[in-house]
């Protein structure tokens, strides 16, 4: 590819390895280093590495850009400065990326930083083009080469260390897949070999909540072919007449089950009549699994007992105007296995309403990736009863 500079930083310490150099741990045969080195050549690019260690130099057959003794990441990262020309990748060299993390940063476009949200956030891969070059620059002098602190100050948050702070930009920050990931310590590099190994299914299930018909017609039309399950409000449908609609829905291969009888807070109070009334109209709208949402996305301090097969508590949802890349984001957390996507209603109607394009945009971009589209019912059934349970999650 044109234009196009690919640098490798490899010149840490390895003080958590106790010498041993961690850019060189064998991904199967190949070390690890060499590996992103040939990931990089695939694209036509014929990529530098950053280090002044004897070791790496010996091991790797590419260009070295000689930094000598540095004392970050950051500071390796400065030193490079006279060798970035055109479109700069910077990509730390104790990573395994994935192949489609891989392509992700390749085909980048602006200033764009790979990492994902684990601990304070993992930093992995920079990307930016000449006209940011001073500004990256910027970054790195002001902040001391403080990790960290150089994506705060380049996404003009505070240089203040708050573990609870939104740190992330989504227009900058690239969320990375669960394949992507460093090894620090022999425990993490452990760790990758294990889920390369597991090759875990990554399942994703759409949800809307609440009933909203027309918000549900349009998204059934704009899934297809995904199946949705929808959490109803069975009062409400009592009260509009739409018992006919939702069986429909139900034979149409989606699945339909309880967001509680009122839309009430689970409480002492009116925990059965919440649970008993809904349950009994799921149970004659179609047969197991009978699952509850509880309504307002919390989990309550007390777990009331239930009929129901079982219970989706608190989730991630859009709570503000999004895009469908910020959607997706959402799927790439750590051990993010299965992930459930909550909407309440398209183009203005309902609870946080998204704007019928971004859901669709997000449809799209659902039908490119490698996970399994499955309702709550299809996965009750296939994991949970089955005794097969997922690493689960309940965002």
């Amino acid at each position: 590819m044109k234009n196009k500079t690919v640098i490798i930083m490899a010149n840490g310490q390895n003080t958590r390895w106790n010498g041993e150099n961690k850019c060189l741990a064998l991904i199967g045969d190949e070390p690890l280093i060499c590996r992103t080195i040939r990931q990089v050549r695939e694209y036509g690019i014929e990529p530098y590495v950053a280090t002044s260690v004897k070791e790496i130099k010996e091991n790797v057959d590419c260009k070295i850009i000689d930094v000598r003794f540095t004392q970050s990441t950051e500071e390796t990262w400065y030193k490079t400065k006279d060798f970035w020309k055109g479109r700069t990748i910077i990509l730390w060299g104790d990573v395994h990326f994935s192949d489609r993390t891989m392509n992700e940063i390749i085909a980048s476009e602006g200033l764009k930083f790979f990492g994902r949200r684990v601990h304070y956030g993992e930093g992995y891969a920079c990307a930016y083009d000449e006209r940011h070059f001073n500004f990256i620059i910027e970054c790195l002098v002001e902040t001391n080469f403080h990790d960290w602190k150089f994506y705060d100050y380049m996404t003009g948050m505070p240089l203040t260390a708050n573990k609870d702070k939104i740190w992330y930009d989504h227009s900058v920050w690239h969320e990375c897949d669960i394949y992507t990931r460093d090894i620090d310590t022999k425990e993490e590099y452990k760790a990758l070999l294990e889920i390369l190994d597991k090759k875990p299914k990554e399942i994703v299930t759409i949800c809307f909540d609440d009933g909203l018909v027309k918000s549900c017609e349009k998204a059934i039309e704009i899934a297809e072919p995904f199946k949705i399950s929808f959490f109803i409000i069975t009062d409400w449908v009592k009260k509009k007449g739409k018992i006919g609609f939702w069986k429909e829905v139900q034979k149409a291969g989606h699945d339909v089950q309880s967001h509680s009888a009122t839309h009430s807070r689970i409480l002492d109070r009116n925990y059965e009549r919440e649970f008993k009334e809904s349950y009994e109209f799921i149970k004659e709208l179609h047969g197991r699994p009978y699952i509850i949402a509880y309504p307002y996305e919390i989990t309550p301090k007390v777990f009331y007992p239930s009929p129901f097969d079982w219970t989706r508590f608190g989730v991630i949802m859009p709570q503000f105007s999004c895009d469908a890349y910020y959607l997706g984001q959402m799927l790439r957390r750590e051990q993010v296995f299965w992930k459930q996507i909550v909407f309440h209603g398209l183009d203005g109607e309902g609870y946080a309403s998204i704007d019928g394009a971004e859901f669709r945009a997000f449809i799209e971009w659902l039908k490119e990736q490698p996970y399994e589209i499955k309702t709550m019912a299809e996965v009750y059934n296939e994991y949970i009863e089955g005794g097969k349970e997922p690493c689960l999650t309940d965002a």
